[in-house]
């Protein structure tokens, strides 16, 4: 029998992914799309995935009226270094995908808002474990780009109408939806612009999606290590030295033979 949830959750997907490739056609080829798309869905996830988390607590706390979304950013910021040991990043209220969006129709400055954000959402994770993860997570989202318009005013028009079609994407809580919601973003944003290219890395694409899927997950480095040194080197801020994983302190006591792995 048929999963009829689960094709209706993808149906509503794919229809809100179709009509953003309505208004972006022409403007973006089709890898940019997916870029565009992908990086901004994610980007509406760990925003959401943050909020849920801090009012979760505060709600169990007692709280019930909290909501993470409305606090100002200087009393968000007395959590954030909680935040960053506990979720590994960190996102102020106001740069949180809900906020942005909303005052993205009055926001004249919206491509160095976002840029800001992505900036601010990367550096949030540096000196921690998940800073290679977060390194560069939002590069291939050019908000300054051409393709989006000829003004500001036009991309900015552009950003709006990105914001606003993956903010009306059904997406409820992540973990409760039955299908890939980022693969099949994926596979709608390829049926949406049929003529993309195809040479353009696939290994990038793989490693992209994974990077949506399982950022978390510690799969990363594993991910990453598996495509050769240079290419952990050229794509993240690993040292050579970081190639190798360190000798466990247990071992090295018990064998005085062994040495530790330079760099550590």
């Amino acid at each position: 029998m048929p999963d009829n949830k689960k094709e209706q959750e993808r149906e509503e997907l794919h229809r809100a992914i179709w009509a953003i490739a309505d208004d972006l056609r022409g403007s973006v080829d089709g890898w940019d799309f997916k870029s565009y798309v992908l990086g901004i869905m994610f980007y509406r996830y760990i925003s959401e995935n943050l909020t849920n988390y801090i009012n979760a607590d505060e709600i169990a706390a007692g709280n019930a009226d909290f909501d993470y979304a409305k606090l100002s950013d200087e009393e968000a910021e007395q959590a954030r270094d909680d935040l960053v040991q506990t979720k590994g990043f960190f996102i102020l209220p106001s740069e949180l995908f809900v906020n942005v969006r909303a005052r993205a129709p009055q926001d004249d400055n919206l491509n160095m808002t976002m840029e800001a954000v992505f900036r601010h959402i990367e550096d949030s994770a540096k000196g921690t474990e998940s800073e290679d993860d977060f390194a560069g997570l939002f590069d291939d989202i050019d908000v300054n780009s051409n393709k989006l318009g000829a003004t500001v005013a036009k991309r900015n028009a552009m950003l709006v109408k990105l914001l606003d079609g993956i903010g009306a994407m059904k997406l409820g809580e992540y973990k409760e939806n039955t299908i890939d919601a980022f693969g099949d973003a994926y596979d709608a944003s390829t049926v949406g612009f049929p003529n993309q290219e195809v040479d353009k890395r696939p290994a990038d694409a793989v490693l992209q999606e994974r990077l949506f899927e399982f950022m978390l997950e510690g799969k990363r480095w594993y991910d990453l290590r598996r495509f050769g040194d240079s290419y952990v080197l050229d794509y993240t801020p690993a040292e050579p030295a970081r190639l190798l994983w360190p000798i466990n302190q247990g071992a090295l006591t018990n064998n005085p033979l062994l040495k530790q792995t330079v760099g550590y």
